[in-house]
């Protein structure tokens, strides 16, 4: 189980400015099934006006099918949806 947290700042053509905020994560719901998120967040100035608001969230659960080695090369394979 694993939660990440990014902030990226970033200067827009101009004096425009931007924050990114983005917190991304995964766990494992049992032995097969994992579930990752992603959640986007952004604070700018572009407009001239102070600007928040939520940008996009992702929800993708993955089964891994089965696994194994290719010769000494571990695989898994997984099947997902988003």
């Amino acid at each position: 189980m694993n939660t990440d947290l990014s902030v990226q700042y970033f200067v827009l053509r101009g004096d425009s400015e931007a924050t990114d905020y983005v917190v991304d994560g995964a766990f494992m719901a049992n032995e097969k099934p994992k579930v990752k998120y992603e959640l986007h967040c952004v604070d700018t100035y572009v407009t001239g006006n102070s600007e928040q608001d939520w940008e996009s969230f992702h929800l993708e659960g993955i089964y891994f099918t089965s696994e194994g080695k290719w010769g000494e090369t571990p695989y898994r394979t997984e099947i997902g949806l988003e």
